[in-house]
């Protein structure tokens, strides 16, 4: 990014990324991380790490509770759920494009791709990817672990009573 408002900072230990710098140690995260607890759109607070980096320190604001990686076949599936989230108010970008086999090696299989996903709490992107046909042995058993993950607390002790 050439924007000066855009930094470099690092999200979790190995992972670094985009963020708008908006003044007084605050910035808002421009990507969808892989790990940590922080999401894009995040404002957060930032710190020195103490190796020239910064770093996020906390959470001051919350935009998509969730995150999900889906995996996919076909490059078009990506672009099917990009517009699906871009309706329902989400986010999605590319991690890996899908790679065919490579047909002269002997044995080559093909690579899924995976796409990084940010939603509502009231989206499960799981569901979703499998509703507009990306199938995914992963995605089944996934289901009912995401969507505890995100319900609301008072839910949870009602069906665990």
């Amino acid at each position: 990014m050439s924007d000066e408002r855009f930094i470099k900072v690092r999200f979790e230990e190995g992972e670094t990324g985009w963020a708008e710098d908006l003044g007084g140690g605050l910035a808002r995260i421009s990507n969808i991380p892989f790990s940590g607890d922080h999401n894009i759109d995040d404002i957060v607070k930032l710190e020195p790490a103490g190796d020239g980096w910064l770093r996020v320190k906390e959470i001051v604001s919350r935009r998509y509770p969730v995150r999900e990686t889906i995996w996919f076949d076909q490059t078009g599936q990506y672009y099917l759920m990009q517009s699906v989230m871009s309706l329902l108010q989400g986010r999605v970008e590319g991690g890996v494009s899908p790679t065919p086999a490579d047909s002269k090696k002997k044995g080559s299989q093909p690579r899924p791709g995976f796409m990084m996903v940010a939603c509502t709490k009231h989206v499960n992107p799981v569901l979703l990817a499998e509703a507009v046909g990306i199938p995914h042995k992963k995605l089944k058993q996934k289901v009912h672990t995401e969507m505890e993950r995100h319900e609301e607390p008072e839910r949870r002790r009602d069906r665990e009573a």
